[in-house]
């Protein structure tokens, strides 16, 4: 176990080997407080459809299942920015590391994912990684949060690593993917399909994911036995990315 300049301890990790990594979200916090000051007049999220429902308390009952579903799915959709990390997992084909909310200090799980990926120390290597999707959404999301925060790890006040946070983002000097494998954008026909891991798994493993993303906000409003079920999700999708790495020959 070590601890370092995110003031976290981990365990021991192999971060020479490939590792798939997932993020489960919610909508960020302010997003939430905006819609609540006003959720008539937010530009988050179009309006309900009522259709030939003419009595109030029928429309009422619309609008309040319409902005309840409609919320998570509209401001995900819309940017990285309007959503934050609940769990996240992480998993090598032998060892697996699942890292939940602490809703009194939502910012520890995000030191703890970043402490996963980069390292505790300045000689730790970036760990290698491989996701569905996770150069458009996951390390987008980090990033997001990362400056929205102003840093997150402990090396004086607004310390951020950015230089090693961005090379999840792009392919190295020589044109090769050593820190960050897409499955997104090694197999473009996912695009079709709303970048969907399932069709992925479909294709490669010919399985099916026992849950969707939508799924989400949904199991959280079951507090902690729903925040349980949404990290068995995600791990659920590390252990289907890892697999279609390995069958597809990526890592």
């Amino acid at each position: 176990m070590n601890t370092g300049r995110f003031d976290i301890v981990l365990p021991e990790i192999d971060r020479m080997v490939w590792w798939s990594f997932d993020l489960e979200t919610r909508v960020a916090q302010w997003i939430l407080d905006k819609y609540s000051a006003s959720p008539e007049d937010s530009e988050l999220i179009p309006k309900p459809s009522y259709g030939n429902t003419k009595k109030p308390e029928g429309r009422e009952a619309i609008r309040k299942n319409w902005y309840e579903n409609q919320l998570y799915l509209e401001a995900m959709n819309k940017s990285p920015m309007h959503a934050e990390p609940v769990c996240a997992c992480f998993y090598n084909g032998e060892m697996e590391i699942t890292l939940k909310i602490d809703y009194a200090n939502p910012l520890q799980l995000q030191r703890e994912i970043w402490a996963v990926l980069l390292g505790n120390g300045p000689k730790d290597p970036i760990l290698p990684i491989i996701t569905a999707y996770g150069k458009g959404y996951d390390i987008p999301i980090m990033l997001n949060q990362s400056i929205a925060h102003d840093g997150l790890g402990t090396e004086g006040d607004g310390y951020v690593d950015y230089t090693n946070m961005r090379r999840y983002l792009k392919k190295d000097w020589d044109g090769t993917d050593q820190h960050h494998v897409d499955l997104c954008e090694r197999f473009p026909e996912s695009k079709a399909k709303g970048h969907s891991l399932n069709f992925l798994a479909s294709m490669f493993l010919g399985a099916q994911k026992l849950r969707k993303g939508s799924d989400v906000p949904i199991l959280l409003k079951q507090g902690e036995k729903g925040l349980q079920l949404v990290c068995e999700y995600c791990l659920e999708d590390v252990r289907l990315t890892y697999a279609i790495g390995k069958k597809a020959r990526l890592i």
